[in-house]
């Protein structure tokens, strides 16, 4: 078994190779951009599939900013410099942010409901985000301009679009009445969207609880971040930490270059996917 230190080292490795080829597959992408991803067609429903694989895309975007920020953080690394500073509180809520937008990314450009029900996904997710613009402008007291007044025109105008629909219709009222609130951006929970993606969720729960912690900051997590830079055992610790990312970023870094047609690369991509996916997988 590998001690701390190499095991550490090796999945720095890891996160170096998946991040360059993140970055990759989003220039080729862009750079060679088809024009049905380009323009929304004129149909509703050709619109919702631009719209959710634009967002989609966005989200991938945010999967390898938030990874290069992980990796910025790693002593050892290319972009670490200056004194060992372990800093597992910020690395914690990095990590489960790539979680959370994996979750995102499957939900809206992978996976494939029905047309209604892709529908209702896109005004849900319009909704909630229209409601954190009016929520904001609450805050500030500009609920009576003009421009909050479209806002709230617009969350009024996809409540109604949403209780049309055949999907939306079919939930009990008590769940409608609480995704009209505009609170909630997804119709699915994090862990029936690891199911749906086949990623072995049964561990997910303790893992995204451990990294809520930090999230949230608890006096009892705040370890001091200054550190022996040889210290095996919290060497130990970020690399099973930093796995449990390369997990969700190789299995993103798959479903785009597939769902998009986009080539990997890199050979050294697909060794971690393979490995993810007879470690990981359902």
């Amino acid at each position: 078994m590998e001690d701390g230190a190499n095991q550490y080292l090796n999945v720095l490795k890891w996160l170096e190779v998946l991040n360059d080829e993140t970055q990759h597959v989003i220039a080729v992408f862009r750079d060679h951009l088809p024009s049905e991803y380009r323009f929304a067609h004129d149909g509703k429903q050709e619109l919702c599939w631009a719209m959710e694989e634009h967002f989609g895309f966005l989200v991938f975007s945010r999967i390898w900013t938030t990874s290069v920020s992980i990796e910025r953080l790693l002593p050892r690394s290319r972009f670490f410099s200056g004194p060992v500073w372990w800093d597992v509180p910020s690395i914690n809520s990095l990590v489960r942010t790539v979680v959370d937008a994996y979750c995102a990314f499957f939900y809206l450009a992978i996976d494939k409901p029905s047309a209604a029900e892709r529908e209702a996904r896109t005004d849900l997710w319009f909704l909630y985000f229209r409601n954190l613009i009016i929520e904001r402008g609450r805050l500030a007291g500009k609920t009576e301009d003009d421009n909050m007044r479209g806002h709230i025109n617009s969350a009024e105008w996809i409540s109604a679009s949403l209780r049309e629909n055949e999907y939306f219709s079919e939930l009990p009222p008590g769940t409608q009445k609480e995704y009209l609130k505009g609170q909630r951006p997804l119709f699915l929970t994090n862990q029936q969207i690891l199911a749906r993606a086949g990623i072995n969720h049964k561990g997910y729960r303790l893992s995204y609880r451990n990294l809520s912690r930090y999230v949230h900051g608890y006096c009892f997590l705040c370890e001091s971040p200054l550190g022996d830079e040889e210290d095996t055992n919290i060497m130990a610790t970020m690399a099973e930490l930093v796995t449990y990312a390369t997990l969700f970023i190789a299995f993103a870094l798959r479903d785009f270059a597939s769902h998009f047609n986009t080539p990997l690369r890199d050979s050294r991509v697909q060794q971690i996917i393979k490995f993810h996916e007879e470690n990981d997988g359902i």
